[in-house]
């Protein structure tokens, strides 16, 4: 027993320095390719300060009546101040839909496989809009898209105020796709934010209209702690069925950052009410791990 100890207490600080080695190369080499990329594209060497937010975790699902599911997830923004200062890179998972079970599988491979992607350049404006340009790939099908978004805020006072917006997306395979959202949200004080969160799809692919909505209370916990409350309620509509509640669900999601600052974990414990089983109480836990690779 003692040995075992000693041997730990020997080996936990030899893996922490190893993994802060492996993480320090690999943020040195995004880093660098980054900043070759951005130069290539300018033709320019001038010193300016780099920023890019790359982020990558897997979701377990655990659920009564349900198989453990899990999920791949990847979101990338990188932005390119010697080419274009409102100019920048995304890479991200494609959502074929809102609800709660997008892109779930039952091994983690087959996660990896089935999703989609997004890459392509955003453009910002000074008016509150954004244009797109990029390629949906599944596999080694290429999908080209061109997609405008807008969104404001309205604020009602002091501690309240309306945020809204509408993403508008062309698709050569899939076609049309809108994304319209509206969120009422209150500063309750210092450390917590209500929102009332409201959204509307419409997929021509598959002639689909998708409702979501939400109440979340967020409370910061400290600098990367939180817990939010919500209860969501999602429906759809399509050509199988007509205006439908597909599930009602009441949970927390609890979020921190462990070991590392660029090591996160989630943890989302609730009750679901599912149409297909006649809306009994369902238990449902996600767990998300992941690393982000970030430089502001």
């Amino acid at each position: 027993m003692r040995f075992l100890i000693a041997s730990l207490v020997i080996a936990l600080p030899l893996l922490g320095a190893t993994i802060d080695r492996y993480y320090d190369k690999l943020f040195s080499f995004v880093s660098d390719l980054l900043q070759d990329v951005d130069e290539w594209l300018s033709d320019s060497k001038e010193s300016l300060k780099q920023k890019f937010s790359i982020r990558t975790s897997v979701d377990t699902i655990m659920e009564s009546r349900e198989p453990v599911r899990f999920k791949f997830n990847i979101r990338a923004n990188i932005s390119l101040p010697r080419t274009q200062k409102k100019l920048n890179i995304f890479f991200q998972e494609f959502r074929r839909s809102e609800n709660i079970d997008d892109e779930t599988q039952q091994n983690l491979n087959r996660s990896i496989k089935e999703r989609s992607f997004l890459l392509g350049l955003q453009y910002l404006t000074f008016k509150h809009l954004s244009y797109r340009v990029g390629v949906r790939f599944h596999g080694i099908s290429p999908d080209p898209f061109v997609a405008v978004g807008w969104e404001d805020t309205y604020y009602l006072d002091d501690l309240s105020w309306i945020y809204y917006g509408d993403r508008l997306a062309y698709y050569l395979d899939r076609k049309w796709d809108n994304k319209l959202f509206a969120s009422y949200q209150r500063k309750v004080d210092e450390e917590s934010i209500f929102s009332f969160d409201n959204g509307y799809r419409y997929q021509d692919y598959i002639k689909e209209h998708q409702y979501t909505h939400s109440l979340t209370y967020y409370r910061s916990l400290g600098r990367y702690e939180f817990l939010a409350p919500k209860a969501t309620l999602y429906c759809n509509q399509n050509k199988r069925h007509g205006y439908r509640v597909n599930y009602y669900y009441l949970g927390f999601t609890y979020h921190d950052r462990f070991i590392r600052d660029w090591l996160f974990y989630e943890i989302e414990p609730g009750l679901i009410w599912r149409d297909e089983y006649d809306f009994k109480t369902g238990v449902r836990c996600m767990v998300r791990v992941g690393i982000s690779l970030e430089r502001n």
